[in-house]
C-alpha cells in the first residue's frame, strides 16, 4: 500500500512540475516573441519616420525647382520681347 501511495505521490510531483516547466516555458517564449514584435514594430515606424522625412526633402525640393523653372521661363520670356523689340529697331533703322 506505501509503494502505490509513494508512486502517486511521485506522479502528482512530477506532474505538477511538468505543467510549471510548460507555464513557465510559454511565459519565457511568449515573452520573447513580444520582445521581437516590438523591436519590430520601433525599427519600422523609426523607418517610416525617416521616409516621410525624406519625402517631405524631396516635395519641398521639387516645389523649388517649379519656382527656378518658372522664373527661368520668365527671363526667357524677358530676352524673347527684348530681342523682338531689338529686331524690330534694326529693321525700322
Amino acid at each position: 500500500m506505501e509503494r502505490s501511495a509513494q508512486t502517486e505521490m511521485f506522479a502528482t510531483i512530477w506532474t505538477m512540475l511538468a505543467v510549471a516547466w510548460t507555464i513557465i516555458w510559454f511565459v519565457v517564449r511568449f515573452t520573447s516573441l513580444k520582445d521581437r514584435l516590438e523591436y519590430r514594430l520601433f525599427t519600422a515606424e523609426d523607418e517610416l519616420k525617416k521616409q516621410e522625412l525624406v519625402v517631405s526633402m524631396l516635395t519641398s525640393k521639387v516645389t523649388n525647382a517649379d519656382v527656378t523653372f518658372m522664373e527661368i521661363r520668365t527671363k526667357l520670356a524677358n530676352i524673347e520681347t527684348m530681342l523682338m523689340e531689338m529686331k524690330s529697331q534694326i529693321k525700322s533703322k
